[in-house]
């Protein structure tokens, strides 16, 4: 987990010590999550293995809908840049995806993410963007980071539901989506491999990919 998740996982901790005790946390950019953003301790433990992509013993489905915008806006919107020793960066080379990955990709992104996403990856009033400032975040960060959440907390009705080729096929989707051009190497879906590819690093002012159909 990021350094960033890490503290907001602890003030989450902390503003929200018992079932008794409800919070409002600001979005990291300022802007209010509204209704979302206030939830019940008994959501906390929820919420701390939904960010950290494992399952809590005592977390049930209605908990879990209640946290995952939250949990969802935070690691999507995180600007979760891995640092090496002395604080200094290490590079990663770019991930890289193949045309028929994309296409894959834009079906099943289409069956289990457009309901809450949009067609065209612009979000709803509780669900993050996956276009623009969000995904610019994810720049230069290890692929993993983002794999390891979407396989184990997506899609909001069925956490977990699909193989890891699927959630390799969605990323590959999401990096057409964004302007990232296709290659003969294709996304690999073993989360080891995608620990040593980074999200390229994308402009969000040039994003002119099209709606999916």
């Amino acid at each position: 987990m990021t350094r960033f998740l890490q503290k907001t996982v602890q003030l989450l901790a902390n503003i929200l010590p018992d079932p008794a005790q409800q919070a409002h946390q600001n979005h990291p950019y300022g802007a209010s999550l509204q209704g979302s953003m206030f939830m019940p301790a008994a959501g906390t433990l929820a919420a701390h293995a939904l960010l950290r992509g494992m399952p809590h013993p005592r977390m049930n489905s209605a908990v879990a809908v209640a946290i995952a915008p939250l949990a969802l806006i935070i690691a999507l919107s995180a600007p979760a840049h891995a640092a090496g020793q002395n604080g200094k960066t290490k590079p990663l080379p770019a991930a890289t995806y193949t045309a028929e990955q994309a296409e894959r990709g834009a079906e099943t992104y289409k069956e289990t993410c457009a309901l809450c996403h949009g067609p065209a990856l612009a979000g709803a009033f509780d669900t993050p963007p996956l276009t623009g400032r969000f995904v610019a975040n994810w720049s230069g960060v290890p692929l993993r980071h983002l794999f390891d959440y979407i396989r184990h907390a997506m899609p909001l009705s069925a956490p977990g539901a699909l193989s890891d080729e699927e959630n390799a096929d969605i990323l590959a989707f999401l990096l057409r989506e964004n302007g990232v051009a296709a290659s003969k190497t294709p996304l690999p879906s073993k989360a080891d491999a995608l620990e040593r590819v980074a999200f390229p690093h994308i402009d969000p002012t040039k994003n002119t990919a099209p709606v999916p159909k």
